[in-house]
């Protein structure tokens, strides 16, 4: 089965290297790159049309950045909030079971391996990204923890 592939990103630095990669994958009618710019209406729209987000990092372990990452990334959250499956090599209890597609190593069969695993319920990853944003990055149940404990200090 053949999957289309959307690169999107927007920043100045690596405008020159997305028109490069595009240039090599110009054959390739399935595979896309995006560098527009969107506000968070729109780009919420376009991640909302997609199915799976791929989220890697370079693995610093035992770190305490690396421990923390998972509740830190700014993608992966945009991603749940969007319904979208996750593919990632963070090491996390969280991430071993669905929205998220724990990966080891990013080589054509972990990745085979965790799209067939999507593939088997599609559905069952895109409710479980919206419940997981919403239990796990949900900035209202957080808030007033992080309020009262600012005026505790501070009083």
């Amino acid at each position: 089965e053949q999957y289309n592939l959307l690169i999107h990103g927007y920043n100045s630095d690596v405008k020159n290297y997305f028109i490069s990669m595009k240039n090599q994958a110009h054959l390739r009618e399935d595979i896309k790159f995006d560098i527009n710019f969107y506000d968070e209406k729109n780009h919420f729209e376009l991640l909302s049309s997609m199915d799976i987000g791929i989220a890697l990092y370079k693995n610093v372990y035992n770190t305490i950045n690396w421990d923390n990452l998972i509740f830190s990334s700014g993608k992966i959250a945009k991603y749940l909030w969007a319904g979208l499956a996750v593919i990632t090599n963070i090491d996390s209890e969280l991430t071993l079971n669905p929205p998220f597609l724990k990966i080891n190593s990013f080589d054509a069969s972990e990745l085979n391996r965790v799209l067939n695993q999507y593939k088997s319920s599609p559905n069952l990853y895109r409710e479980k990204a919206i419940k997981t944003a919403e239990q796990y990055y949900n900035l209202d149940i957080y808030m007033k923890k992080i309020i009262d404990k600012i005026y505790e200090s501070i009083e």
